[in-house]
């Protein structure tokens, strides 16, 4: 995009006026390339978000088992947090950039293919 723009503006127009507007606009579009320096999928609040749907389709065992699996010290925070699931769903993105679990960077980022899995993704079936 930005050698198209470049080529646009010094070789098919020789208006000052369109120069100084595409000039501004590779200006623009250089400043915003600089500022995204990493994109933030889903961020905290789209975890927690999943966080809380998952555990409100859990049974009542599995949620008093995922308590206290998760807060064994009962220390859950309710007034931070909707439900113990959203607590520790941030957990991976805090602790990748950390000398002890910068191993887990790529763990984050699994995709598997369709035609990985035998039959392909049960989501896609009709």
């Amino acid at each position: 995009v930005a050698l198209f723009i470049f080529f646009f503006t010094f070789v098919w127009y020789r208006n000052i006026k369109m120069r100084i507007f595409l000039f501004h606009l590779k200006l623009i579009a250089l400043l915003t390339a600089i500022r995204v320096d990493h994109v933030k999928g889903w961020g905290k609040d789209g975890h927690e978000i999943v966080a809380n749907i998952a555990y409100n389709l859990l049974t009542e065992a599995t949620k008093e088992a995922t308590y206290n699996i998760l807060f064994p010290a009962n220390d859950f925070n309710a007034t931070e947090h909707q439900s113990p699931l959203a607590a520790v769903a941030n957990w991976a993105d805090k602790v990748r950039y950390t000398k002890t679990f910068s191993w887990t960077t790529p763990l984050h980022y699994v995709d598997v293919r369709d035609k990985l899995i035998q039959g392909g993704c049960p989501v896609n079936s009709p």
